[in-house]
């Protein structure tokens, strides 16, 4: 079940307009009291900005308030058997997937988060970009930190667990991204081609991973 917090982050998510702690408490069942109570501990822990109107209040999600229920997402989806697929078909990439991969700071930072060191490429496959939207926002999401080398700075990377014909892997999107609409960049600790025998065209089903 969720909790009352993470009730009241769903609702802060779904907010069009500013809103007040009555409106809140009869959409959350709790005391308005109480929904008072739980924006101020939300807003302590850097999960909403909070800013005050003349008749209300306006709320939004931080980015750490975001990945927060996206887990809760992913677990409600889990516990209810509906963890959500994504297919496409394989394209070929530029190889950008491998000149990243090749680097320390992301290599130690992916092998955590996928139990093993990462192939050092990628395998690209296109989607529709409003399915990739909903399965990515199922799925619980982790941030591999970006860093300087002394000559350029490289961005944080997005990372989201997933399966590819029950192997592992996971969603890779850099921040700073130069991929168009549509595309979801796969990495995991073997080459899917050859494992999987996948070829230029080939249809992918992604799934979360359970």
């Amino acid at each position: 079940m969720l909790t009352t917090k993470g009730e009241l982050l769903l609702r802060i998510n779904s907010l069009k307009e500013p809103t007040t702690t009555v409106d809140l408490a009869e959409a959350t069942s709790v005391s308005q009291q109480s929904v008072s109570r739980l924006l101020i501990d939300l807003a302590a822990e850097g999960l909403i900005i909070k800013k005050p109107l003349v008749h209300g209040l306006e709320l939004r999600l931080t980015s750490k308030g975001l990945n927060v229920i996206a887990s809760l997402a992913a677990r409600l989806e889990h516990a209810l058997g509906k963890g959500g697929r994504l297919t496409g078909k394989v394209e070929t990439g530029i190889g950008e997937g491998k000149y990243y991969l090749s680097m320390e700071q992301y290599k130690e930072k992916l092998a955590v988060l996928l139990g093993a060191s990462p192939y050092p490429g990628t395998l690209n496959v296109r989607v529709e970009e409003t399915e990739k939207e909903t399965f990515l926002a199922r799925l619980p999401l982790f941030e591999v930190p970006g860093f300087e080398d002394g000559q350029r700075t490289y961005g944080p990377i997005h990372f989201y667990p997933v399966s590819v014909a029950g192997h592992d892997c996971g969603i890779v999107v850099p921040v700073r991204t130069s991929h168009g609409q549509g595309l979801v960049e796969l990495v995991a600790p073997f080459n899917f081609r050859k494992t999987l025998g996948l070829s230029e065209g080939h249809e992918v089903a992604i799934e979360a991973r359970r």
